[in-house]
């Protein structure tokens, strides 16, 4: 969905961004792949189904593949952090630390962004917690330098 002004934006709620659907949302025949990528990505990240499967899931995945769906996961602040919000999803972004230094850096960046949003949620505090516990000193860094600018 390509949006050509300011007119389309406003049709979303405040604080949801116009290029990423919020769960739910019903995408235009011509934006079909990219809107149903996302669902789905946001489904198979929050859904109660057993987390032992997308362990598996992910195991079996090339680093490529993984990098491909941090890259998704973290594309907009909003999606990212209704993922992390949700306990399931916490929980499978989790699994994805220590993969690759990409898929920290693409992490990192995503909790850095919304740094104070994910600190004060329930759900979301695990994840950064836990990136402190396996990011390298570098992105430490970065994160503890935030949490002193608060």
């Amino acid at each position: 969905m390509a949006i050509v002004d300011n007119q389309e934006t406003n049709n979303y709620p405040k604080g949801i961004s116009g290029s990423i659907p919020p769960p739910g949302f019903t995408p235009r025949a011509a934006s079909v792949v990219p809107f149903t990528r996302l669902n789905s990505l946001f489904n198979q990240m929050t859904t109660g189904e057993d987390g032992g499967q997308f362990k598996s899931m992910i195991s079996k995945l090339h680093n490529r593949q993984i990098l491909a769906m941090a890259s998704l996961l973290t594309s907009d602040s909003d999606y990212f952090t209704a993922i992390v919000g949700n306990k399931n999803g916490s929980v499978r972004v989790q699994t994805l630390f220590g993969k690759s230094d990409d898929v920290d850096s693409l992490l990192c960046a995503a909790i850095l962004r919304s740094f104070f949003k994910i600190m004060t949620d329930r759900c979301a505090s695990h994840v950064a917690v836990r990136a402190m516990e396996v990011f390298d000193s570098e992105k430490k860094k970065a994160m503890y330098e935030h949490t002193r600018s608060i």
